[in-house]
């Protein structure tokens, strides 16, 4: 008796379309989206960061230069293959750990720490790094959600959220929603590739997770031409995140002022979109609309796991952000670091000076 391999399990149209759809009568017919597009994102993530470097390296740091900030070299510490090895594990011991190692390397305990503290300060990025990092990131957010308004602008659905399901699924996706969501697709994409060059922070898996399910999620939209709904997804994140890498660029300059400015609207905005109209709007219309309004599909209880899974996150960064506003209140300004991660230094006026 043969059985289905894994793969025919997965793309199995029973399991992405209603009844009595397949992939190529809809595609034959003009309705849904070639498949083979969502492995073009991949490729534009990679372009994406080669655009990155190039702008850093042409536009960003001669910017950053230009408002005061410096190049900084940080002094290298000794070569210790053991002591590498260890703070590859963990970056900071504790002092038993530091006494074990003192005793092994014939080092005084003293020589040990000051090793592990050089070591972590060397892959401490400087203020000129962090800023580019986060004007690359602020002209996407930017440009991705002015993008998103002039392409939903004109489309029913975006006015009027029950459209999203009207003729589901024979539904037409014009070019420019489908460059919107393979452009917003192949950032996510070079967002987990940067992972591991970029400051790593203390919700580094919470970061990944984000950035997997939200690539799951409209990879997963697309197939069973969820496209509507999650094209609404996508301009509801773009916004808060455009206000937030604003206003580290600018408190990386000392724009004090206008980071308070920034910090404000990208408070505001968050707790608009992602606490208001994701839940409220988007979830509320995915989890009790469908239903009645179609034939549900496996694949819609997969979409709406994914969506609650990136609503959890929300709360658990609004959490995050709520902490920073009353600390902000307290201190008379913005936070110093990003508001959604615990460990990302902070900048101080004395730090940015030195660099």
């Amino acid at each position: 008796m043969e059985t289905d391999s894994p793969e025919s399990l997965f793309w199995n149209e029973a399991f992405w379309l209603p009844s009595n759809f397949t992939w190529d009568e809809l595609q034959r017919d003009g309705f849904y989206p070639d498949i083979n597009y969502m492995l073009l994102p991949i490729l534009i993530g990679l372009f994406y960061l080669i655009l990155r470097f190039v702008l850093e390296r042409f536009l960003f740091t001669p910017l950053g230069l230009r408002c005061g900030l410096k190049v900084v070299r940080r002094k290298q510490v000794p070569t210790n293959p053991f002591l590498e090895k260890v703070y590859r594990l963990k970056q900071k011991p504790d002092s038993k750990r530091i006494q074990g190692l003192s005793k092994q390397l014939d080092m005084t305990e003293r020589q040990v720490e000051r090793w592990f503290r050089q070591r972590s300060l060397q892959d401490k990025p400087t203020v000129l790094a962090k800023f580019n990092e986060s004007s690359w990131r602020f002209s996407f957010y930017f440009s991705a959600f002015i993008y998103g308004l002039i392409v939903l602008s004109n489309k029913p659905w975006f006015w009027d959220i029950n459209q999203c399901w009207t003729d589901y699924p024979k539904q037409v996706i014009s070019a420019d929603i489908k460059w919107y969501y393979i452009l917003e697709c192949g950032f996510y994409w070079s967002l987990v590739f940067s992972l591991f060059i970029d400051t790593k922070r203390k919700d580094f898996r919470e970061i990944a997770v984000h950035h997997f399910i939200t690539i799951m999620l409209i990879s997963f939209s697309w197939l069973c031409n969820f496209v509507r709904i999650g094209s609404l997804v996508l301009i509801v994140h773009d916004v808060s995140d455009a206000f937030l890498e604003g206003a580290k660029t600018v408190k990386y300059l000392n724009k004090y002022r206008l980071c308070d400015v920034m910090f404000v609207l990208f408070a505001a905005s968050w707790y608009i979109s992602r606490t208001g109209f994701f839940p409220f709007w988007i979830l509320h219309n995915v989890l009790f609309k469908i239903p009645a309004s179609i034939a549900v599909v496996p694949s819609y209880y997969l979409f709406c796991v994914l969506l609650c899974a990136l609503m959890v996150l929300h709360l658990f960064w609004s959490y995050l952000i709520s902490l920073a506003v009353i600390n902000s209140f307290k201190s008379g300004g913005a936070p110093e670091k990003d508001v959604r991660s615990e460990t990302d230094e902070p900048i101080t006026n004395s730090e940015a000076s030195q660099e």
